[in-house]
């Protein structure tokens, strides 16, 4: 056994499951186990924004930043995404013709099964990133983009803004920080609303210019993902000293 799982074992309460694989001829083991974390209270923020093309952008407390980016899954699941769209097209041409289908399907299966597999690692591997950035007993603060339904509906949004937002795995990310932080912090969600669009600096609505933000009253000027992630720091460190416990949309 590596010595690196030896002490995480022996504090295991309980033992849930244990599946054994062969791969490339070696067994493989994944063992789930049950383990008491103190609870933490929660005590230095950290605002992180989520994005397409910068995956991750966090600011703590002492200004320190984390960018984690997602530029090459961005344009690897834009490929697939093509790639996919040719073999749909050449399957609907083979069932008008009558011709067996099994070969393209099993395509279109392994290419989802893949796209799904590249995904859910990445958000592995960009949440444990950030929660070994983050501060001691952290707050991790995220944006809240869980809308109601009248919000849903009040505007239509684009086919092609629909089909970014089916493959953008930012609610994945929250959900694998949320429970890899139990331990060294706690994770809450706040109001997103025009935390991308106000200056940090002096609280007024700016310029936001892809990934450049400039403030034409204060002449502030940042990253416009810095930018987002102090305002999310600095909404939820208002809340708190506010007495605002709960930092959902309708509490706030």
């Amino acid at each position: 056994m590596p010595l690196a799982f030896q002490e995480t074992l022996a504090s295991a309460k309980e033992i849930n499951s244990v599946v054994v694989t062969v791969r490339g001829g070696r067994l493989i083991g994944y063992v789930a186990i049950t383990v008491e974390v103190p609870d933490m209270p929660g005590i230095v923020p950290a605002g992180v924004d989520l994005n397409e093309t910068n995956a991750i952008v966090a600011v703590d407390a002492d200004g320190r930043t984390l960018f984690i980016t997602g530029l090459h899954r961005k344009v690897l699941t834009i490929r697939t995404r093509k790639t996919v769209s040719r073999l749909q097209v050449k399957l609907e041409a083979k069932k008008a013709e009558g011709k067996n289908t099994r070969s393209v399907v099993r395509v279109l299966k392994r290419l989802s099964l893949k796209r799904s597999r590249r995904t859910r690692d990445f958000c592995h591997c960009a949440s444990r990133h950030l929660i070994e950035w983050a501060p001691q007993n952290c707050v991790l603060v995220f944006e809240d983009l869980s809308f109601s339904n009248k919000r849903k509906k009040s505007k239509k949004r684009s086919k092609s803004l629909n089909r970014r937002l089916s493959v953008w795995p930012g609610g994945m990310i929250r959900t694998f920080a949320t429970y890899k932080v139990a331990g060294k912090g706690i994770a809450v969600g706040i109001d997103p609303a025009y935390t991308s669009q106000i200056c940090s600096r002096c609280g007024l609505p700016g310029n936001r210019s892809r990934h450049s933000f400039t403030c034409p009253h204060c002449g502030h000027t940042d990253h416009s993902d810095i930018n987002a992630a102090i305002n999310i720091r600095n909404r939820f460190t208002v809340l708190r000293d506010s007495g605002v416990l709960s930092t959902t949309p309708e509490a706030s």
